[in-house]
């Protein structure tokens, strides 16, 4: 005895696919938000509280050193190492900063922070990241959107640079349009994308296909062992500017 479905239960079934699936990228982007709201909650005391603290004991450090200088007595090797440590502990705060609130993508939008982004990687001296572009400086998009392609240019930047192990990676936005593409290419090791199943992604690529998805993207993928890796990801959009 076979089993009859009705045309009125198969569109009552595909109504529940389509509200469950639009629950799904809901909450999806609730955690994003969310997880960006303690980025820019943490970000700040870092900057407003720890950063103004950093800065008082070091002049109140330096003051005590200039005392010491003014009474010719030679500073002792742990005021030196003391010094020293205040400026990497300064620098890391900075730093800390800086990573957790993306301060010159909101003030300026993607070309300054991609541009910045890249001079400090190229600054570590561990990798040489080209960059190119055909957006101009001034042209912005909307918050979430720049906000979501500099995150996913941070994970495919670290995955190249920690995993890969690449030495050279170029980096493309290319505004068409009615879309945004974005390239990360390295050098690195590689693998067989075809073993790579769905689950294995890793956080860091589950995370861009995340971003990519609740901006009704495209997201692509091609690597070969040995033969470095390439991610593109294009994004409808409209310039603000």
């Amino acid at each position: 005895m076979k089993a009859s479905v009705s045309h009125e239960e198969v569109i009552i079934i595909a109504e529940r696919t389509n509200i469950t699936e639009d629950v799904e990228v809901e909450s999806v982007q609730a955690i994003l938000e969310g997880q960006e709201n303690e980025r820019r909650r943490i970000g700040r005391e870092i900057h407003d509280g720890l950063g103004p603290l950093m800065s008082y004991i070091k002049f109140s450090f330096d003051a005590i050193v200039e005392e010491i200088d003014s009474q010719s007595i030679s500073q002792p090797e742990l005021l030196k190492n003391i010094n020293e440590t205040i400026d990497i502990v300064s620098e890391d705060l900075r730093s800390l900063s800086h990573k957790l609130v993306p301060r010159t993508l909101d003030e300026f939008g993607l070309y300054s922070a991609f541009h910045n982004l890249i001079f400090k990687l190229n600054e570590s001296k561990k990798v040489n990241v080209e960059f190119y572009t055909n957006m101009g400086s001034e042209l912005r998009f909307d918050d979430e959107i720049e906000l979501n392609i500099f995150r996913c240019a941070q994970e495919l930047l670290n995955n190249a640079i920690k995993y890969a192990k690449a030495s050279h990676i170029l980096v493309q936005i290319i505004l068409h349009s009615d879309s945004i593409i974005l390239m990360v290419e390295d050098d690195g090791v590689g693998f067989d994308k075809m073993k790579l199943r769905p689950d294995h992604h890793g956080i860091g690529l589950t995370n861009v296909e995340t971003r990519v998805k609740l901006l009704e993207g495209e997201f692509n993928l091609d690597s070969e062992i040995g033969e470095g890796t390439v991610v593109s990801i294009e994004i409808p959009v409209k310039s603000n500017s």
